[in-house]
C-alpha cells in the first residue's frame, strides 16, 4: 500500500518526528538574521504624513467660505449641526478613507484633525475609525486661536520618523486620491527637494447630487489644487504643508512647485456642503453612483459611491422626518467673541 507523501510528513511516523526535532534545535541555534522568519520586511521608517481637517473652528480664523460672512455664533452652529456631521462622517468613509485604505504604498501615516466642540458621539465615531486602521491617528484640538500650524510639532515630534527628507500633504475628508497616490509622492521625497511643494494636479471632479443618486465626473488638469498638495521638508529645518499653504492656488508665488500631470492623482467633489462645491463648476458627464464607482475604480481610484448614496438618502429620510425646531445658536464664551472682534 503507497502513502501519499503529504500524508506521510504530517504522520507521527518516528522518522518523521525525529526530523521535526532536529529541525527545532537547529532553528533555536542559528543566530536570528539567519532564521526563516528574519526575511519580513524591515521596519517602516514613515515619511509621508497626510492631515485631515474635519470640520475644524477657530475664534480666529475661518477656512470655509460657505461660512465666512456668518457671526462665530452662527459659524459655530453651522459646522456642529448634526445633519452637517452625519454627512461629513459618511463622505470621509466611503470616499477619503476608502482611497487610502487602498493605496499599494503602505507605509504613510494620516492624522484627523476635529475640535474639541465636537458632540461626545462624533468623538466616539472618529476614535473608533482609527482604531480599526493602523495609518490613521486623531486629535481634538480647541478652537481658542486656533491654527492648523499649531500641529506643526506634534506631526515632526511623534509622526514622522525618518531620519531625512519628509513629506506632508493636505486632504479634505471628502476628497479621495489614487490607489498610488503615495508611491508617486515618494519619489519626490528627496533631501534635495527640500522647501519644495508637490503638486500631483491630474485628476477628476466629481459633483455629487443631494443623494448622490447620480453623479457628474469631469477630468481636469488642476495645477496647485489642495487635494494631495504636499511639501517637502527635513529633519535640519522641519516644516508641515500648513506652515505655507494657506492659500495653496498662489502656492507657486511662494514656493518652487513641481507639477507631475501625468498619472491621475486625485478626486476632488463638489456638493452643496464644501467650498467646492459654491463654485459648482461644468458638471461634466452624468452616471449612476453604482456605474461611477466601476468607472473610477477602472481610473485608480477606490471609492463607494454606491454605499454613500444609500447612506445619504437615510440621513435624508431621517432629516425630513425629524420634527422642526428653531435655529440653535451654538453659545461661544464672551472672551472669545472679544477676541475674534479685535
Amino acid at each position: 500500500m503507497q502513502i501519499p507523501f503529504g500524508r506521510f510528513l504530517k504522520s507521527d511516523h518516528p522518522i518523521i518526528k525525529r526530523c521535526r526535532r532536529v529541525t527545532r534545535s537547529v532553528y533555536n541555534l542559528a543566530p536570528r538574521r539567519f532564521r526563516p522568519d528574519s526575511a519580513k520586511a524591515p521596519p517602516k521608517r514613515n515619511a509621508i504624513v497626510g492631515i485631515i481637517r474635519f470640520s475644524v473652528l477657530s475664534t480666529t480664523y475661518n477656512p470655509f467660505k460657505i461660512s465666512k460672512n456668518l457671526p462665530i455664533e452662527s459659524y459655530f452652529s453651522y459646522i456642529l449641526d448634526e445633519k452637517r456631521l452625519h454627512q461629513r462622517l459618511v463622505l470621509l468613509k466611503s470616499i477619503c478613507l476608502s482611497s487610502l485604505d487602498a493605496q499599494t504604498d503602505k507605509d504613510f501615516k494620516i492624522l484627523i484633525v476635529a475640535p474639541s466642540l465636537l458632540p461626545r458621539s462624533f468623538k466616539s465615531k472618529l476614535r473608533r475609525i482609527c482604531r480599526s486602521r493602523d495609518y490613521l491617528k486623531v486629535t481634538f484640538v480647541s478652537e481658542q486661536n486656533f491654527k492648523m500650524s499649531d500641529l506643526s510639532s506634534l506631526i515632526c515630534q511623534k509622526m514622522i520618523t525618518s531620519q531625512d527628507a519628509f513629506g506632508t500633504f493636505r486632504i479634505d475628508d471628502d476628497d479621495a486620491v489614487s490607489q498610488d497616490f503615495i508611491a508617486n509622492l515618494r519619489r519626490y521625497v528627496r533631501p534635495e527637494h527640500d522647501d519644495f511643494c508637490i503638486s500631483l494636479c491630474k485628476g477628476y471632479i466629481l459633483d455629487i447630487a443631494q443623494t448622490a443618486e447620480t453623479v457628474g465626473l469631469k477630468a481636469v488638469i488642476a495645477p496647485n489644487a489642495s487635494v494631495g498638495l504636499a511639501y517637502i521638508s527635513t529633519r535640519s529645518n522641519p516644516r508641515t504643508i500648513f506652515d505655507v499653504s494657506d492659500r495653496h492656488v498662489f502656492m507657486h508665488k511662494r514656493r518652487p512647485v513641481i507639477q507631475d500631470a501625468t498619472k491621475n492623482a486625485f478626486v476632488q467633489t463638489t456638493h452643496g456642503g464644501n467650498d467646492t462645491g459654491t463654485r459648482r463648476a461644468v458638471r461634466g458627464r452624468a452616471f449612476g453612483a453604482k456605474r461611477a464607482t466601476k468607472l473610477l475604480r477602472k481610473l485608480g481610484f477606490h471609492v463607494r459611491l454606491d454605499k454613500l448614496s444609500r447612506q445619504l438618502a437615510i440621513i435624508e429620510q431621517r432629516a425630513s422626518a425629524a420634527p422642526e425646531t428653531d435655529l440653535v445658536v451654538f453659545p461661544v464664551d464672551n472672551r472669545m467673541l472679544a477676541q475674534a472682534a479685535s
